[in-house]
């Protein structure tokens, strides 16, 4: 998230990772309202198949999200593109499953 900022000419290296960081928190609490938005209308209920598909759903735009800013980013990192992009799509399916397991605690 480091190079998005980069690209707006904040000089800091600590200010960078903050804003990072604070950019993630606000996508996660999105998906977090969007989650509860797609509960309350009923286009979704807390059994696995559900889960799993919104887990599915914001795993893609994840990955196309981070598509862009890669594209946006001055130096390009060197990575395994296959690896970073299979490792987003599931962390944000385990993402899912955590917090419908926090909804079913609460």
């Amino acid at each position: 998230m480091s190079a998005l900022v980069r690209h707006f000419n904040v000089s800091d290296t600590k200010t960078n990772r903050y804003i990072g960081v604070g950019i993630q928190y606000v996508l996660g609490l999105l998906c977090v309202i969007g989650f509860q938005a797609m509960l309350n209308t009923g286009l979704m209920t807390l059994s696995y198949d559900s889960i799993l598909i919104y887990g599915s759903l914001i795993g893609i735009l994840s990955m196309i999200g981070w598509l862009f800013i890669f594209m946006q980013a001055r130096s390009k990192p060197q990575m395994n593109v296959y690896g970073y992009y299979t490792q987003l799509f599931m962390a944000n399916i385990v993402f899912a499953f955590t917090m419908a397991g926090c909804y079913m605690i609460i």
